[in-house]
């Protein structure tokens, strides 16, 4: 499968995370400290694997579930490393935006899912980092992982491979805009896409930019 192909069916399987928030009462949750099931247990939602059977594609094509709750939660952001693997951003965060306060402060972690004998399901799950701001951009490669961490694009380290972060998260351009909608994404086309090139002056004596809707 080529690569294009292959990020197309990973970003349906992905809506099909988000289509279905209910869990099943003996799935272990794996959620951040802090983080709660609020799901109201009657509002009950197709699973994963009913939400892949309504799921059509043309003759010749397969969509298989990569992978689904509670393996994989609030997915926002993705992409692939050099090894074919899976990195999510999962987003507790919202609808709290970076500079509210909220029950569960820095939530959004960076999962990594591995098929290690392809047959279209993840068999390798592990958590690379944890205390995520806002987490809404992630793009991998040049020795670590390029994140969107309102209000900045920060990169986190991993020189060696090993999936431990080097260091904590390196700042490296800040200024975008705390909220809960307009943030920095889309990290993976150009490293930083500017879909509306709409620039905000922050009321400080440096007048220092803020990037709006980055």
């Amino acid at each position: 499968m080529n690569t294009k192909l292959r990020h197309a069916v990973v970003f349906i399987l992905l809506v099909v995370v988000f289509l279905w928030p209910t869990v099943t009462a003996s799935a272990q949750d794996d959620l951040p400290q802090g983080v709660t099931n609020s799901q109201n247990p009657a509002d009950v939602s197709l699973t994963p694997l009913e939400s892949l059977g309504k799921i059509t594609v043309p003759d010749g094509f397969k969509v298989t579930l990569f992978a689904g709750e509670p393996d994989i939660r609030r997915p926002i952001a993705f992409d692939f490393d050099d090894r074919g693997r899976l990195w999510v951003v999962e987003n507790y965060s919202h609808p709290y935006s970076a500079k509210k306060e909220a029950s569960n402060k820095n939530p959004d972690r960076i999962v990594i899912l591995e098929d290690t004998d392809h047959d279209g399901r993840f068999d390798e799950r592990k958590v690379f980092w944890s205390g995520g701001r806002y987490l809404s951009a992630i793009a991998y490669g040049h020795g670590g992982v390029w994140v969107g961490n309102s209000p900045e694009l920060s990169f986190i380290p991993d020189r060696n491979g090993d999936d431990v972060p080097d260091s904590e998260p390196i700042v490296i351009l800040d200024g975008f805009v705390e909220s809960n909608n307009n943030v920095l994404n889309s990290a993976r086309c150009c490293w930083i896409q500017q879909n509306h090139p709409e620039l905000q002056w922050a009321q400080s004596p440096e007048r220092h930019p803020r990037f709006d809707r980055g």
